[in-house]
């Protein structure tokens, strides 16, 4: 597949690459139900505020109480790094998606981000970073043996 593929949530007809889908996973000993609750937990050192991210019933609420943590000292140099290693163990703990993800080709994946994501998304009007579909871009290449991420 060529061009360019547009997720936003996790029940587009490309939500399984939504930080929000379902697709419970293991990272760093911890039961994930979502990478967005793994990405959340990892914004701190202090085990109760993951504990209370990890256990949240959605993943809108882990992303809410992930906004109010103390915040871990070096995050904005860690951030893109954690988020790698995450989406990697998704797809690689759950190989429905992750053939779901190789089918994809060639693409650019961009998570279009109509709320103002203008780091990990496309901002809604284009001039995001796309910071999630890059990283997606890097997973998909090692799943299907390109490279080594």
């Amino acid at each position: 597949m060529t061009g360019v593929i547009k997720f936003s949530g996790s029940y587009s007809d490309y939500g399984f690459l939504s930080n929000f889908y379902p697709a419970p996973f293991i990272y760093k000993n911890w039961f994930c139900h979502t990478s967005e609750h793994a990405y959340q937990a990892e914004k701190t050192l202090v085990p109760a505020q993951q504990s209370m991210i990890l256990v949240a019933s959605s993943p809108g609420k882990a992303k809410k109480f992930g906004r109010k943590v103390t915040l871990r000292p070096d995050w904005e140099q860690v951030k893109e790094q954690v988020m790698l290693d995450i989406c990697l163990q998704k797809f690689l703990q759950n190989p429905d998606i992750a053939d779901m993800l190789v089918a994809t080709g060639d693409a650019i994946l961009v998570e279009h981000t109509p709320w103002g994501d203008y780091y990990w998304g496309d901002g809604g009007d284009g001039t995001g970073k796309n910071r999630l579909g890059f990283i997606l871009q890097a997973v998909r290449s090692a799943l299907s043996g390109q490279r080594e991420v």
